[in-house]
């Protein structure tokens, strides 16, 4: 059985990263990952936030998730723009975007938690 070690890491191949499983058939596309580090579509960084996609940031892969939604592209409602900033565009190489998914995790954990206020506040504890 591989060690953790083992397991995390990768070898490059001729022209994508590959999971090092033993058989090598699980690519890196094959798991979730921000969009930014997409490796079937190329990622155009800008370091503000755009209102519309910049350069074919919206392209997309089954695995692809949103940075600041931290879910998956189809479930993202600010994916290309709108009334905020184009969500296709976020990477976390820039400060404005970190700050963008904290704020939006922030607005997550307190929409469940007015959610299980509503419910009676039952919420499961491990013993």
């Amino acid at each position: 059985m591989p060690t953790s070690a083992e397991q995390q890491s990768f070898k490059r191949s001729n022209r994508r990263d590959q999971w090092a499983t033993g058989d090598d058939s699980l690519l890196a596309e094959h798991l979730p990952h921000q969009r930014a580090l997409c490796p079937l579509h190329p990622f155009h960084a800008a370091e503000r936030p755009i209102a519309a996609p910049v350069d074919g940031n919206e392209a997309t892969c089954p695995n692809c998730y949103c940075l600041i939604c931290d879910a998956r592209v189809s479930e993202c409602r600010h994916w290309r723009g709108g009334d905020a900033p184009a969500h296709c565009n976020a990477h976390s190489n820039s400060v404005l975007w970190r700050q963008k998914r904290v704020n939006a995790k922030r607005q997550r954990t307190r929409a469940v938690r007015a959610a299980q206020r509503k419910r009676g506040g039952v919420t499961f504890s491990v013993r």
